[in-house]
């Protein structure tokens, strides 16, 4: 655990990026800014005291917290940054202050956990809640014309293996017959 102590106004980008045994941060009154990424894969993360005095919360600054399970933002934080909680599978609650006016395009993506969000009625509320819904619902896995596949987040869905291969260690008739092409090419 840490405890930032009081005096320190300012943490730099990325300050606790990969600390996978962190389990919980305070930070003190007086930082304003919880900065880009700076908790990003604390995969170990489960409680966060964050100070009445920060105003933004920036780009990925707990992404891929996955034991992270519920947050406070205060009063007086006005903007929430892209992907800020994404990745974040088991955040279950999250409280947001009246004082948020801007939540970024996918703030939240991937949190499929998320059920509980306590912020004032109105048009941000409904832009979340319409968003959690949407990523909550997709598929992420299924099977077409006998073949399994992934969603990864790209544009098109993913096989679990190669055409034609029997696992995802081989090589499928597609990847082998060009290889063999390569190959022949070189003798």
């Amino acid at each position: 655990s840490v405890v930032i102590p009081v005096g320190v106004t300012m943490i730099e980008n990325n300050a606790f990026l990969y600390c996978e045994g962190l389990k919980s941060v305070v930070i003190p009154e007086g930082v304003s800014v919880i900065e880009f990424q700076m908790f990003r894969h604390c995969h170990d993360l489960t409680s966060v005291t964050i100070p009445k005095s920060v105003r933004k919360i920036m780009f990925g600054a707990f992404e891929c917290c996955g034991k992270l399970e519920s947050i406070v933002i205060p009063e007086g934080v006005v903007s929430i940054g892209s992907n800020c909680f994404g990745g974040c599978g088991s955040l279950k609650s999250i409280d947001i202050p009246s004082s948020v006016t801007e939540i970024a395009d996918n703030a939240f993506f991937d949190c499929v956990s998320l059920k509980t969000v306590n912020m004032p009625d109105g048009e941000l509320k409904e832009k979340v809640l319409t968003y959690l819904s949407k990523i909550q619902n997709e598929e992420k896995h299924g099977y077409s014309d006998g073949h399994e596949w992934v969603d990864l987040g790209l544009s098109v869905k993913w096989a679990t293996c190669n055409v034609g291969a029997d696992s995802p260690e081989s090589l499928g008739w597609w990847l082998w017959d060009s290889v063999k092409k390569q190959s022949s090419n070189f003798l």
